[in-house]
C-alpha cells in the first residue's frame, strides 16, 4: 500500500465502524493462521491510516507490534544411546570425532527454531556416577554442537557458559529443581542473520547419571524461565536410570508458551518382570514431574530417550524389519510401548507418531554391515519421542530413524528425530519455585551413585586386585549398616 491510498485526516468513528465490520467477517484476512489484517485488501474505496492498521491487529492479535509471521515454533528433537562410547569431550584429540557424529545429527536443522538433543549412556558407569561429571562433558560438547548448527561460521563458536548458556544443577538428589530469571538464556551472542535465520545459541543443559538433554534456539526467541527436574530410577534409587527434564518459557513476537523436554532411560532387558520395572519407571518420572514442576501438561511436553520398551515375543531370526508391512503389524501387535498406551498403564495421554522405521536397537558392532541386529536381543523400537500438548495442536512434520553412517556406528542404537511445529498461544507466566522435599530415598541414591564410582575407579586403577577390594569394601559397608540398624545408631 502506497501513501496516496491513505486518508490521513479519518476519523475515530469511522475506525471503530471498520474494526467492527472487519471482526464480523466483512473483510477478508491476509493469512487466517496469523489473523493479521493487511490494508491492501480493503481497495482504494476504504482508506485506513497506517495507526489504524496497526490498532485492528492489536486489537485481534494482541500484539505489541505489527508482524505478518505465524506465531509458531518449529523444533527439531533427536534421541540417541550413545552406548557408552561417545568421544571424550574434554580431550581435544576425540574433538574431530564428536564433531562429525553431531554433524550426523544435525542435518535437517536449517529450517528449525530450536534443536533439543536428548542422550542416554553418554559416558562409562563410573562416569556417570561422578557428580557433575556429565554436564561437563555435555558443557564441552555444546561449542561442538553450535558449529554444526551453524553451519561452521565464525561466530557460532563463541559459547560462553557464564553468560550464554544457563546449566541445570547438578542432579545429585532423587528429585532435584532449580529456577533461574527470566533473563537467563537470553545469551550475549551477536544476532547476526545466516540467509534470513539468526544464529542458534546454547540455552541450557541437564544430567543426572549418564542421562542429559542439551537445548538450543535461535536468537531471535527470548527464554523468559527455566527450571530443572531429574529423577533416579536405578537400581538402589541410583542414577543408572532414571530422566533429567527441562522446562522453559519460550518467547516470540511476544508470545510465550511453555515447554517440558525430557531425556529418559529406563530398565532394559526383555521378560515380564523387566516390562513392570519400566512401568514403574515411567510412574515414578511423571509422578515426580508433576509434582515439582506443577501445571505441566499446560504446555507443550516431549519425552526422548531409550525408553527401552520391547517386543512380547522373540521373533524368526529371518524376520524381515525392513518390510514396512511387517513393521506394522509387529507395532501393532507386540510392541510393549503400544499395548500399554492402549491399554492405559502408562503414556496413555502421550501422542507418538506412526512408525515407519525398522527397530532402533540392537546393531552388531564391527559386522561391516550397518544394519545387521544382534540377535543376542530381540529387535526392538527402544529409542522412542512422545509429545503431549493440552490443545492437541502440535503438528508432525517427520518421525523417523536417522542413518547409520560410518560416524554413527559406534554404537548399538539408532539414533531417531522427531520435527514438529508449534503454535505460541498465550502469555505465560514465570515458575513458581518449590520447595524440595528431601527423604532416606535420597540418601540411598547418593550412596549407590558413590559407590559404583569408588569401585569403578578402583577396578580401572588396579584391576582384579581392585576387585577384591571392592568386595572387602562392600562387605565393611554392609556390615557397618547392619550395626547401625542393629544399635538403633
Amino acid at each position: 500500500m502506497v501513501l496516496s491510498d491513505v486518508d490521513l485526516n479519518v476519523t475515530s468513528h469511522s475506525f471503530r465502524k471498520s474494526l467492527s465490520d472487519y471482526k464480523k467477517g466483512e473483510y477478508p484476512l491476509q493469512d487466517k493462521k496469523s489473523r493479521i489484517f493487511n490494508a491492501n485488501q480493503l481497495g482504494s474505496n476504504r482508506l485506513f491510516t497506517y495507526l489504524s492498521i496497526y490498532q485492528i491487529n492489536t486489537s485481534l492479535m494482541g500484539h505489541d507490534s505489527y508482524s505478518t509471521v505465524p506465531l509458531e515454533l518449529k523444533l527439531l528433537l533427536t534421541t540417541i544411546n550413545c552406548a557408552k562410547l561417545f568421544p571424550n569431550t574434554t580431550d581435544a584429540r576425540y574433538s574431530d570425532k564428536a564433531r562429525q557424529i553431531i554433524q550426523q545429527l544435525t542435518t535437517r536443522s536449517d529450517a528449525h527454531d530450536v534443536f533439543v538433543l536428548a542422550v542416554q549412556e553418554f559416558s562409562s558407569l563410573w562416569q556417570a556416577a561422578c557428580p557433575g561429571l556429565v554436564r561437563t562433558y555435555l558443557d564441552n560438547l555444546a561449542p561442538i554442537v553450535l558449529h554444526c548448527l551453524n553451519k561452521d561460521k565464525e561466530s557460532a563458536l563463541e559459547h560462553k557458559v557464564s553468560s550464554d548458556s544457563v546449566d541445570g544443577p547438578d542432579a545429585e538428589p532423587l528429585l532435584c529443581m532449580s529456577s533461574v530469571s527470566p533473563s537467563a538464556g537470553s545469551g550475549g551472542l551477536a544476532q547476526v542473520p545466516i540467509n534470513g535465520k539468526q544464529l542458534f545459541r546454547h540455552v541450557t543443559s541437564s544430567a543426572i547419571g549418564a542421562i542429559g538433554i542439551m537445548i538450543f534456539a535461535r536468537n531471535d526467541i527470548s527464554v523468559q524461565d527455566l527450571q530443572f527436574c531429574s529423577v533416579r530410577c536405578g537400581l538402589f534409587n541410583s542414577s543408572l536410570k532414571g530422566a533429567t527434564a527441562v522446562q522453559i518459557l519460550l518467547s516470540k513476537f511476544e508470545h510465550t508458551h511453555k515447554f517440558t523436554f525430557i531425556s529418559a532411560h529406563f530398565t532394559a532387558s526383555d521378560g515380564h518382570k523387566k516390562l513392570l520395572r519400566r512401568i514403574n519407571d515411567g510412574n515414578t518420572i511423571m509422578k515426580a514431574l508433576k509434582a515439582q514442576f506443577g501445571g505441566i501438561f499446560d504446555g507443550y511436553v516431549f519425552l526422548l530417550g531409550d525408553l527401552n520398551f520391547r517386543l512380547h515375543y522373540s521373533q524368526e531370526s529371518n524376520t524381515k524389519y525392513n518390510d514396512r508391512e511387517v513393521t506394522k503389524h509387529l507395532l501393532e501387535e507386540q510392541d510393549e510401548l503400544n499395548s500399554i498406551r492402549a491399554t492405559g498403564i502408562l503414556f496413555h495421554d502421550f501422542k507418538e507418531p506412526v512408525i515407519t522405521f525398522p527397530p532402533t536397537y540392537k546393531y552388531h558392532l564391527g559386522s561391516g554391515d550397518k544394519y545387521v541386529y544382534n540377535l543376542t536381543r530381540q529387535p526392538s523400537w527402544c529409542d522412542r519421542i512422545l509429545y503431549k500438548s493440552a490443545n492437541n495442536n502440535i503438528t508432525v512434520h517427520e518421525y523417523r530413524s536417522i542413518d547409520r553412517t560410518p560416524h554413527l556406528e559406534f554404537t548399538d542404537h539408532q539414533a531417531v528425530t522427531m520435527s514438529v511445529s508449534t503454535p505460541l498461544l498465550y502469555q505465560a507466566s514465570p515458575f513458581s519455585l518449590q520447595k524440595n522435599n528431601i527423604t532416606e530415598r535420597l540418601h540411598i541414591g547418593h550412596i549407590a551413585d558413590r559407590f559404583i564410582y569408588v569401585t569403578w575407579y578402583i577396578h580401572e586403577i588396579y584391576g582384579v586386585l581392585g576387585d577384591i577390594l571392592t568386595i572387602l569394601l562392600l562387605v565393611v559397608v554392609v556390615t557397618g549398616i547392619i550395626w547401625c540398624v542393629h544399635n538403633d545408631w
